[in-house]
């Protein structure tokens, strides 16, 4: 039987982080550079990222499968909203310690 319901992305598969935990953070004040120092999602494969932006502007923890276009919008968008560490590799991002 067809199933029409869509894919949905719901974590950063890397770090096995819930876009539910993520979405706790954003309502008590946190943007995307420190969702990404805090929890890595978003510099290692990237493949989140572009849902990780949209989750902090549209606070949409379960979100359907982008295609090219959106994925490249919102990639730029994360750009925008953390340029000093949107799309760095861990290895880039500054130390905790």
């Amino acid at each position: 039987m067809y199933d029409p319901s869509p894919i949905l992305v719901t974590k950063c598969v890397c770090h096995d982080v819930l876009f539910a935990e993520l979405l706790e953070r954003i309502l008590q004040g946190a943007g995307l550079a420190e969702l990404q120092l805090e929890t890595g999602c978003g510099t290692s494969c990237r493949l989140c990222l572009p849902y990780v932006a949209r989750l902090v502007e549209t606070r949409e923890a379960a979100q359907p499968l982008m295609n090219e276009s959106d994925t490249r919008r919102w990639t730029a968008r994360a750009r925008a909203l953390a340029p000093g560490t949107a799309g760095q590799t861990p290895s880039d991002r500054p130390s905790l310690a």
